[in-house]
């Protein structure tokens, strides 16, 4: 494999860069003889990344290698024809590390070179409306733009005008998505003419509502055909010239909530949009194994022509935010799957709706005296063919949530199989309150019932509190050291923590951090019997509130967040996509009272960071709060935030949206505020209604989050035994 480390020049003439592959990937064997192949592999990549076409014909397309008196030529059809390219190879190892480093040049010559299709998306619908939106947007982030359109031509043209003013390619694409044979017509012409495209958003389509039994014909048909055969009639033409690329690409489809839940009046619109959830899923199956993602963005209500007044105000007493979305919010979604970063991500539906996860748990009816019936579950998940009955035997579900981010993590770092995972340079720092409650379960029959049936050799295995950190462990061959911060909330801020420093002080190169819980009444009681729980069971979606006057306790979620630490130089070197950095970590303790906070120790926790991270108050740009929706905690907390950074700072709470992960949540707090700085909007807080008075005085973001261009945001945890974490990210700008 070949990691691109950085580019050194490119213009007119050609392009320089630099790339690290590891030694195997250098020499076969012995290590005496070159691997043309590898070498090969690597020029394409150059190539294909750098988006060099040369406009000239009558050559046919060629690929030379040259290694010091040695050259090596191959064709490969997926160049345009007339393409001519000749990279010249210098190989040097360094030092003993097992890498090799090499300089390519590609020479041009005389021709004459310009973008290629690896970075043109086609939008359908984007005349206007929240396809508009998603053009102006994706152009924005460097994509050339399909611009498709039914009728509206001149609309469409407009839009088009604007990527180009953006320093964009754009062009018009009009046909009927509704007609396969026009559709595919129009679709082959344009792959023929310029060919085969990076990304395609499925974004067109239309409503026709009306209560079923008078429902026409024709408006059922209709709304079929354009919103479902649709997606069929714009992708059927478009996938195996996208495979032919031999590419990663990428596919987002549109949907709706009413595709999810269904909706009154709209029948047809709802079986439209759950039938493209279902086939986006299913086409994600297919082509993952190409490099090439399907996902589907499934709105709220969203400002649109397609509204009208009656819904709206209808809807909007069920939305928590109290209104209705932007085109804007959705497009923001989309261009974040059309990334590099979301290579991983695949057949998932994404809600951008201002509605939470939390669902009633009638599974909880069956335990008298258990007032909270709430929860936010983890979605069903699908484990590959290598998690099997030997491979997991040691594991309960929090270590096989663990396990599996992990593995999604190392991937997305291009650290999966890489030799530093075994090297006894990677460890892990990771934590949960504890392990799977099943296997606590059997060992609780046993003093009840006074029998070891149910007890197996690997009980104990997934009961333990270290589960999560030593099956990771286990499972990729990690020999470095292993933290296992069991600490209940400030379980996952605390493994990030200790993985940042034990890479700060040169003992690892690369750490496993995170956290994970698995949902389970019993942890549901804990809280119950310090009447911490929401017990508004009756409505789900307005609740958890934090630092709401009205609000009534937390409500509990479940999951596992990896995040991977690596050393700056070692990162650079390998070519990796870095996310952002970690410049600060405080963490303390109230020293005082188990379950009662000191907002003093918290603000302490708050500084000891800054202080880590050479900081002022006034350069951090956003605070990711803790957030319970506890009486105590948001009181102690928005205070102790107060005390630090004054009235001035944005802040919000993500449990509002997920619930508390205990274990996992500040990992996954961690990640989502680097991914909001990555973004440049911070979601609101749900169901913020009216702050509590007796709350510090901040700047509560609420209503439709907040566009901000932060440079530091910080993530702070607090947990039971007044244990404080406070971690401080910077925005990563090569």
């Amino acid at each position: 494999m070949c990691l691109l480390d950085r580019i050194l020049r490119w213009d007119q003439e050609g392009i320089e860069a630099e790339l690290v592959v590891p030694e195997a990937g250098l020499f076969i064997e012995d290590g005496a003889v070159p691997a043309w192949v590898g070498i090969e592999y690597m020029a394409q990549a150059i190539a294909a990344w750098a988006g060099c076409r040369a406009r000239t014909a009558g050559n046919p397309p060629q690929l030379g290698f040259l290694l010091g008196s040695r050259r090596y030529t191959s064709t490969r059809s997926s160049f345009p024809s007339g393409t001519r390219l000749q990279v010249q190879a210098r190989c040097e190892l360094l030092g003993d590390n097992g890498l090799g480093m090499f300089a390519c040049r590609i020479l041009a010559g005389e021709e004459e070179w310009a973008v290629a299709n690896v970075s043109v998306v086609l939008v359908t619908g984007a005349s206007r409306g929240i396809g508009r939106a998603i053009a102006l947007r994706i152009a924005r982030d460097g994509f050339d733009v399909v611009v498709h359109c039914r009728s509206r031509v001149e609309e469409a043209q407009a839009v088009a005008d604007e990527i180009q003013a953006l320093g964009q390619q754009a062009r018009v694409l009009a046909f009927d998505v509704a007609d396969r044979a026009a559709a595919r017509a129009a679709l082959e012409a344009d792959v023929e003419a310029h060919g085969a495209y990076y990304g395609v958003v499925c974004n067109a389509g239309i409503a026709r509502d009306g209560a079923f039994p008078a429902l026409s014909e024709d408006d059922w048909d209709q709304v079929i055909h354009t919103n479902l055969d649709g997606f069929y009639n714009v992708l059927h033409p478009l996938i195996m010239p996208m495979v032919r690329r031999r590419k990663p690409g990428r596919i987002v489809t549109l949907s709706s909530v009413s595709g999810v839940a269904g909706n009154r009046g709209q029948v047809n619109y709802s079986a439209a949009k759950a039938g493209i959830i279902g086939a986006s899923k299913a086409l994600a199956l297919e082509l993952a194994s190409r490099q090439i993602t399907v996902n589907c963005v499934a709105p709220g209500l969203i400002e649109t022509d397609m509204l009208n007044e009656e819904v709206v105000e209808h809807a909007l007493k069920l939305i928590p935010a109290g209104r209705v979305g932007r085109p804007e919010e959705v497009a923001a979604t989309v261009a974040f799957l059309l990334s590099e970063p979301a290579g991983y991500i695949t057949r998932q539906a994404h809600l951008r709706s201002c509605r939470n996860a939390v669902r009633s748990m009638p599974e909880w009816d069956v335990y008298a005296g258990l007032n909270t019936k709430l929860a936010a579950p983890a979605q069903d998940y699908e484990l590959p063919p290598n998690y099997n009955r030997k491979t997991t035997r040691s594991m309960g579900k929090v270590a096989i949530m663990s396990v599996r981010a992990t593995e999604v993590a190392l991937r997305e770092a291009g650290l999966f199989e890489h030799p530093v995972l075994r090297s006894g340079r990677t460890g892990v720092a990771y934590g949960s309150s504890s392990g799977s409650h099943e296997a606590t379960g059997e060992f609780g029959r046993m003093l009840h019932e006074f029998t070891t049936d149910g007890i197996s050799a690997t009980t104990y295995l997934k009961m333990m509190s270290h589960t999560a950190p030593v099956n990771i462990g286990v499972f990729f061959g990690l020999s470095g050291r292993v933290y296992t911060t069991s600490s209940a909330c400030t379980s996952g801020s605390q493994g990030v923590g200790a993985g940042y420093e034990a890479i700060r002080s040169g003992k690892q190169t690369v750490m496993v951090a995170g956290g994970a819980e698995q949902l389970d009444a019993t942890a549901a009681a804990v809280f119950d019997t310090l009447f911490a729980t929401s017990t508004r069971n009756d409505a789900p979606h307005t609740t958890p509130r934090p630092f709401d006057a009205g609000r009534d306790g937390l409500v509990l979620g479940e999951g596992a967040c990896t995040l991977i630490l690596e050393d700056l130089e070692h990162a650079q070197a390998r070519g990796a996509t870095i996310l952002a950095e970690i410049v600060g970590y405080g963490t303390n303790s109230d020293g005082q009272h188990v379950t009662q906070p000191s907002a003093d120790t918290m603000a302490q926790a708050m500084r000891l960071a800054l202080e880590d991270a050479g900081l002022q108050p006034a350069q951090i740009d956003y605070v990711n709060a803790h957030g319970t929706a506890t009486d105590h905690g948001d009181i102690a907390e928005t205070q102790a935030t107060a005390q630090v950074f004054g009235s001035r700072v944005p802040i919000s709470s993500l449990k509002s949206y997920v619930g508390h992960m205990l274990g996992g949540c500040g990992a996954f707090e961690a990640w989502m505020s680097i991914e909001m700085m990555r973004a440049g909007w911070f979601a609101p807080t749900l169901n913020l209604v009216e702050v509590d008075p007796r709350c510090g005085q901040l700047d509560f973001i609420t209503g439709q989050g907040r566009e901000l261009q932060a440079e530091y945001v910080m993530s702070n945890n607090f947990a039971f035994g007044g244990i404080n974490t406070s971690l401080v990210f910077r925005r990563w700008s090569a």
